[in-house]
């Protein structure tokens, strides 16, 4: 029986069956190339496409008939890797670059409505001189929400693309070490859609801070300083 064999390495793939060792390791072969290094070897894994909405309980039962088992203990590899994935982990944290994104982002605008409300309240006294020269309340409102947009412009203009392009390296060094094929795939539609949706934010958050300031009686708060 030969113990080796030159190949020619057609592919990658990322195998996450059980008896791998992990990310990196590992190869699949055709039952003829496998038969070079064992004559002996038969085929002992089905792989199957499935049709979306696939009772795979169902499809365990009919497999393994008369055997009461979970669809977790059944040993079947399918073409979705759904049973797979949840075996390893990999599902159960697939949402987390999203919920850590959504954290993320909140804690952002609540910083940029601290930075707001303090400016608003900073500035009261030059709102005030502007307003006893003429400065309307619409004006006013609009001098917030140009602060609001100041605010978020350099943020946008360095942390979107310093981020993707960080992103991107990690990923890939991270990949890298896996064995995994480093690909990284950046979300353009999401990256264009952030940029408005950003300054749009900005603008709800400056709505009440805007308000309140162009209610401030210019006079009164000029006495009190």
């Amino acid at each position: 029986v030969p113990t080796e064999a030159k190949y020619r390495i057609v592919g990658t793939v990322v195998m996450l069956a059980q008896d791998n060792k992990g990310l990196g390791h590992g190869a699949l072969l055709t039952l003829d190339g496998l038969k070079r290094l064992n004559s002996y070897s038969g085929a002992d894994v089905a792989w199957l496409r499935l049709a979306p909405g696939t009772d795979l309980r169902a499809l365990a039962r009919d497999i393994y008939p008369g055997e009461d088992m979970e669809v977790e203990e059944a040993y079947l590899d399918f073409d979705s890797l759904s049973l797979d994935l949840s075996r390893s982990g990999i599902g159960r944290v697939d949402s987390a670059p999203v919920v850590l994104a959504g954290l993320l982002g909140v804690l952002g605008l609540g910083v940029l409505l601290q930075l707001v409300v303090s400016a608003t309240f900073r500035n009261r006294r030059p709102l005030a001189v502007l307003g006893v020269l003429g400065l309307g309340r619409a004006q006013v409102r609009s001098t917030v929400r140009w602060q609001a947009i100041a605010y978020t412009f350099l943020p946008v203009l360095f942390g979107v693309p310093v981020g993707v392009a960080l992103g991107r390296t990690i990923f890939y060094g991270y990949a890298s070490r896996l064995g995994a094929v480093p690909e990284p795939v950046t979300p353009v539609l999401a990256v264009v859609v952030l940029v408005p949706l950003a300054f749009a934010l900005a603008i709800a958050t400056a709505l009440i801070p805007g308000w309140r300031a162009a209610r401030r009686n210019a006079a009164a708060a000029l006495r009190a300083e």
